[in-house]
């Protein structure tokens, strides 16, 4: 028996899904990279994602997958394609962490340090870095670091675009 895999279902319920999913698993994704574009990679790898009753399911070769391993799976054999995840620097919220994150962050600095990170972030960083969808703001709490890999990516008209819109 052959396994044949259908071509990703890219609808936009589809990729909020996908992209929620990642956040949870603080997958964030390099410039150059798209939601979209790790939909059809997922699907290449054999992971079928839909959209069912309003929730995200995946099958691998028929059978249902358990999402968190499977996206866990993905970043560890992709991990080029996304920022790598360090406790050490940028946590904002507990929400930015999965849970080998959090393993990590209260064996690095202690739990009183874990309980004092609020729940959620009260602005959610671009999980996407698109020049054509990042706002300023979005733009301006970028590390330096990553704002120099923009540049690099983009050019420097595209970040001058950036920073004059004004919302």
């Amino acid at each position: 028996m052959t396994a044949t895999i259908k071509p990703a279902d890219n609808s936009a319920e589809l990729q909020s899904l996908v992209a929620e999913q990642m956040r949870k698993h603080n997958m964030r994704l390099r410039p150059g990279q798209t939601v979209a574009t790790m939909i059809e990679a997922m699907q290449k790898d054999g992971l079928a994602l839909k959209v069912e009753y309003g929730s995200l399911t995946g099958e691998i070769s028929g059978q249902v997958a358990h999402l968190p391993h499977s996206f866990e799976s993905f970043y560890t054999k992709h991990s080029d394609a996304f920022y790598p995840r360090d406790v050490s620097t940028g946590i904002r919220s507990r929400d930015q962490l999965d849970f080998k994150g959090k393993s990590e962050f209260i064996s690095k600095f202690g739990l009183r340090a874990f309980e004092q990170l609020p729940r959620t972030a009260a602005d959610a960083d671009p999980l996407e870095l698109d020049p054509a969808t990042i706002s300023r703001e979005q733009y301006l709490r970028l590390p330096l670091k990553l704002k120099s890999e923009c540049i690099r990516a983009w050019g420097s008209d595209a970040v001058s675009r950036i920073m004059a819109r004004t919302k």
